[in-house]
């Protein structure tokens, strides 16, 4: 993926420097709230269940299958926690700097994608994507998913929803790039006009009713219709199925790049850069990928939804219709 602007990834680094210092005093705050039973008392973070009783365990440690269940599948964020359990044990330090660093990740890509996708054509397209990158990483709704433990399953499915919305945003960044013409070679040939196809003749004193061919252009990459890498859809579908192994929120990503397919590459359809066929199948595609998840992830509840208790769900337990 190329960067259109020269100090993108310059911004990104300042963005993400930027949310690593406001978090930094948080490195060594220790476990609080859901981080004990999550982890302290999580015998999947603890090491004293297999591997495998990860993806068959919810966020808990308990049976995902149990009526007491709260249904919450995030084996990849578990993962997370038992190799820095084996690694350091109960030391809340390290988990707490993998927040922060998975925060400075995420505005980072943020900030790279603010000035790929959303202020692409505008003069300073750098600085703003930097204001919003810095506005990010300070933004207070953040707080909760750094500072706690548990947070973790928000910083890794929002870092795999960026990588996610980055690779798809690839795809018109990569329609709208062209390789540039060597003047140096157009500049040697001694002729009046240059012309990359069949049948060019020189003119001369001696010819000049000599008739010349209709040059025949070679096509830039502009000119051709754009066909998106079957390598990169198949990146967005493993990161956008990865994200809902880290939580449940990050199936919204999937939204976001069929909006982007529906709204963003309507340009290309225009201008006969995106085959149509091509848009369609790709569509269909993630449409198709979500029932999918959908459908796994239903699976792995057992087919059955969660009851909360009203202490973890005062809003659901609310009589007011407008509240819950």
């Amino acid at each position: 993926m190329v960067c259109p602007e020269r100090g993108c990834y310059h911004h990104a680094g300042i963005s993400g420097l930027t949310a690593s210092v406001a978090y930094v005093q948080t490195l060594f705050n220790p476990f609080l709230h859901d981080d004990i039973p999550a982890i302290i008392k999580n015998p999947d973070v603890q090491g004293k269940t297999t591997f495998i009783e990860i993806f068959r365990n919810d966020f808990w440690g308990n049976s995902i299958l149990s009526s007491t269940s709260h249904k919450s599948y995030r084996p990849l964020t578990i993962a997370v926690f038992r190799l820095l359990h084996r690694c350091f044990g109960n030391w809340p330090v390290p988990y707490h700097a993998t927040n922060i660093t998975l925060h400075a990740l995420v505005t980072s890509l943020f900030t790279i994608f603010c000035q790929r996708s959303v202020f692409p054509h505008m003069a300073n397209s750098s600085h703003v994507s930097l204001i919003c990158g810095i506005l990010f990483a300070l933004h207070p709704i953040h707080t909760e998913a750094v500072c706690c433990v548990v947070g973790c399953a928000e910083l890794l499915a929002a870092f795999l929803f960026m990588t996610t919305s980055l690779m798809c945003s690839n795809f018109l960044s990569h329609s709208k790039e062209s390789k540039p013409i060597n003047k140096e070679a157009v500049e040697s040939q001694n002729v009046d006009k240059i012309t990359l196809g069949v049948g060019l003749r020189r003119r001369t004193k001696n010819n000049l009713d000599c008739k010349i061919k209709e040059p025949k252009i070679l096509e830039t990459e502009n000119d051709k219709p754009y066909l998106p890498n079957t390598c990169n859809i198949f990146i967005i579908l493993l990161t956008s199925a990865l994200a809902v192994l880290c939580k449940e929120s990050g199936l919204s990503v999937l939204g976001v790049v069929i909006v982007h397919e529906c709204v963003v590459q309507y340009e290309s359809l225009q201008t006969k850069k995106t085959s149509r066929l091509i848009w369609i199948i790709r569509c269909f595609t993630y449409v198709t990928w979500v029932f999918i998840v959908l459908i796994f992830r239903l699976w792995v509840m057992g087919w059955s939804q969660p009851i909360f208790a009203e202490p973890d769900n005062p809003a659901a337990h609310c009589d007011d219709r407008l509240t819950r």
